[in-house]
């Protein structure tokens, strides 16, 4: 019975459990893109420096 139920449900509980999701990682999400903003400012032998690579 579970698995009649869950191609019903799945579509519709989704959308909201993405949003809530987002919402709860929004602050971490703009921390990620303030860094890959920075980052993608530096010139690559800058990057490659960061980055360890010789």
């Amino acid at each position: 019975s579970s698995a009649l139920l869950l191609p019903v449900l799945l579509p519709r509980l989704y959308p909201p459990l993405f949003t809530l999701y987002a919402l709860e990682k929004e602050k971490e999400d703009d921390v990620y893109w303030e860094c890959v903003l920075r980052l993608n400012k530096q010139p690559d032998l800058a990057l490659l420096a960061f980055l360890g690579v010789q």
